[in-house]
């Protein structure tokens, strides 16, 4: 269930690194794979992230990981740089695929920093995008795509992290059996789960 999205998350990782200690990490949405990211980035000592979800039910499933990162909403998140224009951070993970979102995480990032685009947006959706920003800032941007050769480091992962980070319950998912189905996407589209796991017996 977690191995999948986990060697996915491996991939973006070998992507972005080096990830210095001590960098401000930005991830945008707590769905499944923007919980494992906190989750993995907590593992590697980590611990300068803010966590962005609309949604309050999936807030609260992520504070149960315990990682003392800091969990806020949109409109917090927007306050930050609104009370200091020179407030940002070096890296952000965007995993909510909403093309508003990456728009503006591109004007959080601190010169020399990184958006890693690992939501999936609509074939449709546009963004807009100064190249002269990109340019006087020195901004790197890297789209995240499936898990070439990655199952090995995810499987590691999942030794190392055990129930401490990889418990359904502490990463938002919730097991429903096959007739509970619309129960299960009722919950989704609330986004008070970040993952419907169904058991078949």
């Amino acid at each position: 269930v977690l191995s999948e999205p986990l060697s996915c998350v491996a991939h973006g990782w070998d992507r972005i690194l080096p990830i210095p200690i001590g960098s401000n990490i930005l991830i945008l949405g707590a769905g499944i794979i923007g919980n494992l990211w906190a989750s993995v980035l907590h593992l590697q000592g980590h611990k300068r992230v803010i966590v962005s979800e609309p949604q309050e039910g999936r807030r609260k499933a992520l504070q149960k990981l315990e990682t003392n990162y800091e969990i806020i909403t949109p409109q917090e998140l927007k306050g930050k740089k609104q009370a200091d224009s020179s407030w940002g951070v070096d890296l952000v993970i965007e995993c909510s695929g909403f093309a508003p979102a990456i728009e503006e995480a591109i004007m959080l990032l601190r010169s020399g920093g990184t958006l890693c685009i690992f939501g999936v947006s609509s074939a449709e959706a546009k963004i807009s995008v100064s190249p002269f920003h990109l340019y006087k800032e020195e901004l790197k941007i890297i789209g995240i795509k499936i898990n070439p050769f990655t199952f090995n480091k995810a499987l590691g992962w999942i030794d190392a992290m055990g129930d401490r980070y990889l418990d359904y319950k502490k990463l938002g998912a919730k097991v429903y059996s096959l007739k509970e189905f619309k129960e299960a996407i009722q919950e989704l589209k609330k986004g008070s789960i970040a993952k419907a796991i169904f058991e078949i017996n």
